[in-house]
């Protein structure tokens, strides 16, 4: 579970389209940090790596993971020590963790990536790569279904999610695409949406489920 900055200067991100789920949580000043969750496919890119919130804590012992970030406040790393110290999940802070590397194309702080198999890595070597059974999160399994299932008596067909975070920097659209059955996501950057591509794979970033 990689924490991945979202100000405009961080990006474009890279390695988003090949996580299974992304979690976008909100910081300080109405900004957002994503948590990107690996397991079925490994990004050989990953970046711009930033660091941990409190939030982490429940989401990364959610799935037995390995939280992959740099640095955290204070009060914040007591706690996460303690988690990692009790067995709730791995902590690998670039602070005293390898696997990291800086790239030359962007200034500090927004230049801290790594990858996949690097952290796998550091795992193995900790002899922390073994997680056993990994809970399940339930989908719905057709993607064609009505919007009223699934407890959403009430619901109606979205064409369009908006998310109103900064108007300047964070607000978010997800647009839904029939031919693909995918949410393209748009983000505002000098106030403008711009289109998410994945810049490690110059792709497009289409979410196949979004959940509030």
């Amino acid at each position: 579970m990689v924490k991945i900055d979202n100000v405009p200067d961080a990006r474009p991100h890279y390695g988003l389209t090949q996580a299974d789920l992304v979690i976008e949580t909100l910081v300080e000043g109405y900004l957002t940090r994503l948590l990107a969750i690996y397991h079925s496919q490994d990004a050989t890119t990953i970046g711009g790596v930033r660091s941990a919130r409190l939030a982490d804590r429940s989401l990364t012992a959610m799935v037995r993971g390995a939280l992959v970030y740099s640095g955290t406040s204070d009060h914040a790393w007591s706690l996460i020590r303690q988690d990692s110290a009790s067995g709730r999940y791995v902590e690998l802070s670039a602070d005293h963790s390898a696997g990291y590397y800086r790239v030359p194309f962007r200034p500090a702080p927004y230049n801290l990536f790594t990858t996949a198999a690097a952290q796998r890595d550091v795992l193995k070597t900790r002899r922390l790569d073994n997680v056993g059974e990994i809970p399940r999160w339930t989908f719905l399994a057709a993607a064609d279904h009505p919007a009223q299932v699934a407890g959403m008596s009430g619901a109606t067909a979205a064409a369009e999610i908006a998310i109103p975070y900064r108007e300047d920097t964070s607000a978010v659209t997800y647009r839904y695409d029939e031919m693909t059955r995918t949410y393209a996501r748009w983000q505002n950057s000098t106030g403008k949406p711009m289109r998410e591509v994945d810049a490690a794979s110059n792709t497009a970033i289409a979410a196949a489920k979004i959940r509030g």
